[in-house]
């Protein structure tokens, strides 16, 4: 079962890189600052990621502009801004921080992992975690369904089970990259160099993608323009 109990730690993690590259330049200064406070709701929050009140009931424009002090039209505003650029999520209509989000999922996971560890397990307890399991699963299968289709399709690619939750890690590792694009130039290298065939293909694509980053990055500090930007912003913390 996963905790509701808000999480008191005194701090969480910073990507300050994703603020860098990815809001300084693109979203407000007023986008930046409001979002900044909603990630640190959302680390309080109960579904840790979303953007709920202790009680889960979701916060609205209204309740944000009662904590910043600024006009509730104002707060509908900024906040269409940080939605249009896709630096959150909606969750059953909730804005929810991708990373913290998934991160959370993952923790609730493991301790639950914990709770039942050396213990002999029922068939019920089984079952339940199967399903919580397959529901996470699920999910990132239907959010990432057009890469992962991709993934099983090739000639190459398709002798390793490529699930939903790996397509998200790459997806939140490089959320500047087009991932597609990228794995069908992967296909292209591979035809044209069959003697040069891999045998873990999940590195293979993961060190291919962190070259294509690191080359974009080199050619940014220079000024030199590069495509192939993902769709999303995907601002984590």
């Amino acid at each position: 079962m996963k905790s509701t109990k808000q999480d008191n730690r005194p701090a969480f993690q910073f990507y300050y890189k994703d603020y860098i590259f990815d809001l300084q330049g693109v979203c407000s200064l007023e986008a930046i600052g409001l979002w900044t406070l909603m990630l640190c709701r959302m680390w309080t929050s109960p579904k840790r990621g979303m953007l709920l009140m202790p009680n889960e009931a979701k916060h609205t424009s209204e309740t944000l502009a009662k904590l910043t002090g600024e006009a509730e039209e104002k707060i509908k505003k900024i906040m269409s801004e940080l939605e249009d650029l896709k630096v959150y999520d909606l969750i059953d209509g909730i804005p929810t921080c991708r990373k913290m989000y998934f991160d959370w999922l993952k923790e609730q996971e493991k301790k639950e992992a914990g709770r039942l560890g050396g213990l002999s397990k029922t068939e019920a307890e089984q079952g339940s975690k199967t399903k919580q399991n397959d529901a996470v699963e699920d999910e990132y299968l239907n959010k990432f369904k057009d890469i992962i289709s991709l993934l099983n399709d090739s000639k190459y690619f398709n002798t390793i089970l490529f699930k939903g939750i790996f397509v998200y890690s790459l997806t939140e590792a490089y959320p500047n990259i087009d991932i597609k694009r990228e794995l069908k130039k992967m296909e292209a290298w591979l035809t044209s160099n069959p003697d040069r065939a891999k045998k873990n293909y999940k590195r293979f694509i993961n060190n291919w993608i962190s070259k294509v980053e690191d080359k974009n990055a080199a050619n940014k500090g220079s000024g030199i323009q590069s495509g192939g930007k993902y769709a999303k912003i995907g601002t984590t913390i």
